[in-house]
C-alpha cells in the first residue's frame, strides 16, 4: 500500500472550516494513489498526528504552532499519515 500511496504538499485550514472553537493549527493533505487518484482528504492537527519522540522522551518531530508555516513531513511522518 505504502508503495503506491503518496500525500500532497499540506494546506492550511480556516478554523470555520474545522467547526471547532480551540486554536488548534489544522492541515488538510490528501492521500493519492498512483500519482493521479486523490483517494482520501486528511486533517491533520496534533489531535490525530501528535508529535513524535524518541526513547529518550526527547521531540523529535511536531507540526508547527501555527499555519502561517507549512509542516515538512520525513519518511516516517508520511507512514504515520497514511496509517491515519
Amino acid at each position: 500500500m505504502e508503495d503506491r500511496h503518496t500525500i500532497s504538499d499540506p494546506r492550511p485550514l480556516v478554523l470555520e472550516k474545522v467547526g471547532s472553537d480551540d486554536d488548534l493549527p489544522s492541515w488538510e493533505v490528501d492521500i493519492i494513489r498512483d500519482d493521479t487518484v486523490v483517494v482520501d482528504t486528511v486533517v491533520l492537527n496534533n489531535e490525530n498526528l501528535p508529535p513524535r519522540t524518541n526513547k529518550k522522551g526527547k521531540v523529535v518531530w511536531r507540526l508547527p504552532d501555527s499555519t502561517d508555516k507549512l509542516p515538512s513531513f520525513g519518511t516516517d511522518d508520511r507512514r504515520r499519515i497514511l496509517d491515519i
